[in-house]
């Protein structure tokens, strides 16, 4: 079999205008594609056979998709060994798209109805075809009727976008017989036409790290990048790295500069250039400025510290502190925690001044405070610093250096510089 003729990832179709294209062997017409198969992954399907019907009475076609040599709208072109050894009907537990889902009702999470599914969105990755979202709009049942132009003048684009959901929310269809079964999600009907990007990304979450990746691959560009950018920093940092450059590439074309630099952070400096070359090729303006943000965001963290904190004694007691407290706080910028230090201001724990007011006051400081203090090096950046407030919440960071503590940095200095998430 010759080698097959890649779709350029990212291509996306519509089920209704793929099906009754026809269907190319040794460049002679042998039927017309009816239906694809699908298989489930656990996250989004994707097509393994197209199904090919014949006509004057000759048996139909069961067509892997890896003899599919080419594929559009209209055409698929098939590299196999004869017809005769492809007639085949669909197994009982394959799952037909189009037999199976379209015009079937959609349910949401309590059976309720959500609407009928008038067409799949499908599109390309890695040499394969993934479902990507179902579609219930007016737009896809006038698709399907050819005419449409008219849903624009009638509807308005966006009545597209708000009536289609992400395959994600699709429960399993293993149990669907043919010209049988609902659609059903795993979302109530109110939420449904109000999922955002971060409702994905919250999903994703909890996903394996190579079943992710395949969601990102096979949704489209626009929404994917929207998705990354609310996908928790430690993984979105696995997933960057795992995606193929060029997909990096088109998903940062489509982000502000500020979203872009936010995403390129997280790479290795070999990586992160490589990257901005390619994109200086798309849109140099926009490569300057992310490369200005990315300098910024390398900014040292020290130059944001302050000596203006308040530093304690591991033996004294809860009580004289607390009486004494505002008189320790006076003129100081960091007030909120209070640094627990030896006589070398060796950083030995930190006490919340909420836990303080509660502490038995009997006690000594070393009894209440906490051990585990979370801190900045001198080497840190105020990237860094702000990846840390966000996770930890806190409302200030220690630098320290070999145990001893060179400055304070308040977390409101860094999160209102604009540059270090958004530019």
């Amino acid at each position: 079999m010759k080698e097959k003729e890649r779709e350029p990832d990212g291509q996306m179709y519509f089920l209704s205008e793929i099906t009754k294209g026809k269907v190319v062997f040794k460049g002679k017409k042998v039927g017309r594609l009816a239906d694809l198969v699908a298989k489930e992954t656990g996250v989004v399907p994707y097509v393994t056979h197209i199904y090919v019907k014949r006509s004057f009475g000759y048996p139909s076609l069961l067509i892997p998709w890896e003899n599919v040599k080419s594929f559009s709208k209209t055409k698929a072109v098939v590299d196999i060994e004869s017809v005769e050894a492809y007639e085949k009907e669909p197994s009982e537990n394959m799952i037909l798209l189009k037999d199976h889902i379209l015009d079937k009702k959609v349910l949401d999470i309590q059976n309720r109805d959500v609407e009928i599914a008038f067409d799949l969105r499908l599109v390309t990755m890695g040499g394969r075809l993934y479902v990507s979202d179902v579609e219930f709009s007016r737009h896809a049942l006038f698709r399907r009727m050819h005419i449409y132009p008219l849903a624009d003048l009638i509807y308005g684009p966006e009545e597209e976008q708000e009536n289609r959901v992400s395959w994600l929310h699709v429960q399993q269809l293993s149990n669907l017989g043919s010209f049988g079964g609902e659609i059903k999600l795993d979302v109530l009907k109110e939420k449904l036409l109000r999922l955002k990007p971060v409702d994905i990304a919250n999903v994703m979450e909890q996903m394996e790290h190579e079943s992710r990746v395949n969601i990102l691959n096979a949704i489209e560009t626009g929404k994917a990048a929207d998705i990354l950018e609310e996908i928790e920093p430690t993984v979105q940092r696995e997933l960057v790295a795992s995606l193929n450059k060029k997909k990096v590439v088109k998903l940062i074309d489509v982000m502000t500069p500020g979203q872009a630099a936010d995403i390129l952070t997280v790479l290795p400096v070999e990586d992160r250039e490589e990257i901005l070359a390619s994109l200086n090729k798309i849109d140099r303006e926009d490569a300057a400025k992310i490369r200005a943000i990315l300098g910024q965001h390398e900014e040292s963290v020290r130059n944001y510290a302050t000596q203006s904190f308040v530093k304690i004694s591991p033996t004294e007691i809860v009580d004289n502190v607390q009486e004494k407290y505002h008189l320790l706080a006076r003129g100081k910028e960091v007030t909120m925690y209070l640094y627990v230090v030896d006589s070398h201001d060796h950083a030995l724990g930190v006490v919340d001044v909420d836990e303080l007011l509660r502490a038995p006051g009997n006690d000594k400081i070393e009894d209440v405070m906490n051990h585990n203090v979370i801190a900045l090096t001198p080497e840190n950046t105020i990237r860094e610093a702000a990846v840390l407030f966000s996770k930890y919440d806190l409302r200030a960071l220690p630098i320290i250096d070999n145990g001893k503590i060179m400055g304070v940095v308040p977390s409101g200095d860094i999160m209102k510089l604009k540059h270090v998430f958004w530019g």
